[in-house]
């Protein structure tokens, strides 16, 4: 087969690697605050409302890399004893799918908690009670955390949706 046959079909473009992130928010509080921690990409498009919100993470062009990275919004509430907790998602699309796959977690962290490389880093390689993990196989990923739960989704593709459909009241 020719380089472009491979290129396209088995290796995808070097140019491919994005994540679309979709987030609903069916809850009391207002996401707020957006914070991304990225290493090989940037925010491409971003449109964010009251109820929910999309991103378009690309990677860096012409680079043998994924795209990887951290956001986090504030969780506002209408009280003024509730703490501020942000609302942390994490995801990896890697470059090269014969040897590593999708991942992507959830998860609910103090207010005081940088979005950074380090929360990447936690939230990829470590298991911790503030969120949960997983592959992108289709399957539903839940985290609860006192009043709130996130859910998410995300296609196991060069260009996955990461689908957070669940920012809501227990």
């Amino acid at each position: 087969q020719s380089p472009d046959f491979w290129k396209t079909n088995i290796m995808g473009s070097a140019e491919s690697r994005e994540c679309v992130v979709k987030i609903t928010n069916k809850s009391k509080y207002t996401l707020s605050r957006p914070w991304y921690c990225t290493a090989s990409f940037h925010i491409h498009h971003q449109k964010h409302l009251h109820s929910w919100c999309w991103s378009l993470f690309k990677k860096t062009a012409h680079r043998a890399t994924g795209a990887v990275g951290v956001f986090t919004y504030e969780l506002d509430a209408d009280c003024a004893d509730k703490d501020v907790r942000k609302v942390a998602v994490m995801f990896s699309v890697p470059f090269d799918f014969n040897f590593y796959e999708n991942w992507f977690a959830v998860g609910v962290f103090d207010k005081l908690r940088n979005c950074d490389h380090h929360l990447y880093e936690e939230m990829y390689y470590y298991t911790q009670s503030r969120f949960v993990r997983g592959s992108a196989n289709g399957e539903r990923l839940t985290h609860s955390d006192d009043d709130v739960n996130i859910s998410a989704t995300m296609t196991d593709t060069y260009q996955p949706t990461l689908a957070v459909s669940k920012v809501c009241l227990k």
